[in-house]
């Protein structure tokens, strides 16, 4: 595997060299191959992987033909015999050491819970979805069972509730909470998870949203929207499009391209412009926080990668909206 750890160098005569930041932001070179950067925009580490998550705690996990966790060397410190590894979630990551051979490990890669479940799902709030005998339900961190199995498939929970579908037809959804009570019986075709206090559910080819008692806010009148993040969600209706919180349009696009909330701060969305077709940030008043893009991504930990028009190299944009000009093969992995 080849990695390389760079030093940024001053170029002031008697400045001497200054040592890079730690890696922590996932991007690909031209090849499409992952580095990192640090915080300031340096190339900071370079592998042959494909893709990895951010880094976090000092390691990172990275995928080519299997994924695993490298420190900040980019040395491999464990995983990568597994025949399957997520991303760590409440300090736990889940893995399967055959297929339907499924556990968790602790940070250091330490078998925490014995893979004796068919699959799992990540831990939020204190439980973890898992499957045996083709049902599914919810364990705690000691591998318990919180919510028997009895369901088709579950979400994970947010804002102490959980979406579950009946494991018979017509296998319509309902919601659960951390005890297992039912708070709403199986009636939409699909319900998302919550967020900012509203969940979006689908019902015959529309969109509508439901209060964590599991009434309508809203009845399923949309056409297209995406789910709350920080309380917003990006929806299509008729010839309006734009981000609702719940039943109140909170502000209108004036054309459809709009994404979701970011989940922390910046709390900005992305949207296109319809005449120039350039992209730009927005606040949930709709007020532009930044603009004029030619490329943008969404923010993931509080960056972002842009690149203005008529501009070859992208930048890197941070929380607080400063830039830094990246290395010109630099390429969004995300």
């Amino acid at each position: 595997m080849r990695i390389l750890w760079l030093l940024v160098l001053c170029l002031i005569p008697g400045c001497g060299a200054l040592e890079a930041g730690p890696p922590l932001i996932p991007a690909w070179n031209a090849d499409q191959r992952l580095l990192y950067l640090d915080s300031g925009g340096e190339v900071v580490l370079e592998t042959d992987f494909r893709q990895g998550d951010f880094f976090e705690r000092g390691i990172a996990r990275v995928c080519g033909e299997r994924c695993g966790f490298i420190d900040e060397s980019g040395d491999a410190l464990f995983g990568f015999d597994y025949y399957r590894l997520d991303s760590p979630s409440e300090g736990h990551i889940g893995f399967c050491k055959s297929e339907e051979k499924c556990g968790f490990l602790d940070p250091g890669g330490k078998v925490v819970l014995e893979p004796v479940w068919e699959e799992v799902g990540p831990f939020s709030q204190g439980l973890a979805a898992a499957r045996t005998n083709g049902k599914w339900g919810f364990i705690d961190t000691r591998g318990e069972w919180r919510i028997p199995p009895v369901y088709g498939s579950v979400l994970a929970f947010s804002e102490g509730l959980a979406s579950v579908q009946s494991a018979e037809a017509p296998y319509l959804f309902g919601i659960v909470d951390r005890s297992g009570r039912v708070v709403l019986k199986f009636s939409h075709q699909k319900i998302f998870p919550y967020s900012g206090g509203l969940a979006l559910f689908f019902h015959w080819d529309r969109f509508g949203y439901l209060d964590p008692r599991g009434q309508m806010v809203l009845t399923a009148e949309l056409e297209w929207a995406q789910n709350p993040v920080s309380g917003l969600s990006y929806f299509v209706h008729q010839t309006r499009q734009g981000y609702r919180k719940g039943k109140t349009v909170a502000f209108s696009l004036d054309c459809p391209g709009g994404s979701s909330f970011a989940s922390e701060p910046p709390i900005v969305a992305r949207v296109q412009q319809c005449g120039n077709g350039l992209f730009k940030y927005v606040d949930g008043t709709g007020k532009d926080w930044r603009s004029g893009f030619a490329e943008a991504t969404e923010f993931r930990r509080g960056y972002a990668l842009i690149r203005r028009p008529n501009e070859e190299r992208y930048r890197l944009l941070n929380r607080d909206g400063e830039e830094f000009e990246l290395r010109p093969d630099i390429r969004p992995s995300w």
